[in-house]
């Protein structure tokens, strides 16, 4: 239920972009994350290192599988 709730709200943000939208996604990702037993701090260190490894999204990198 909480992924359909979150793909519900991601919907929402892409279709009003509003910041409340935003928060609702953010308190689903860390209900998620608390279910799975990681802490915001532990979620963020995982984000850190996947983006030192593959680049962040905020540098503008955005993989997209390729079709040969």
């Amino acid at each position: 239920k909480l992924k359909e709730k979150l793909k519900q709200e991601v919907e929402d943000f892409i279709t009003d972009d509003a910041i409340e939208e935003l928060a609702d996604i953010m308190e689903i990702v860390l209900l998620l994350s608390e279910i799975k037993g990681v802490n915001i701090k532990d979620l963020e260190g995982f984000r850190k290192l996947k983006a030192a490894e593959r680049g962040s999204y905020k540098e503008g990198f955005v993989l997209v599988d390729e079709v040969i």
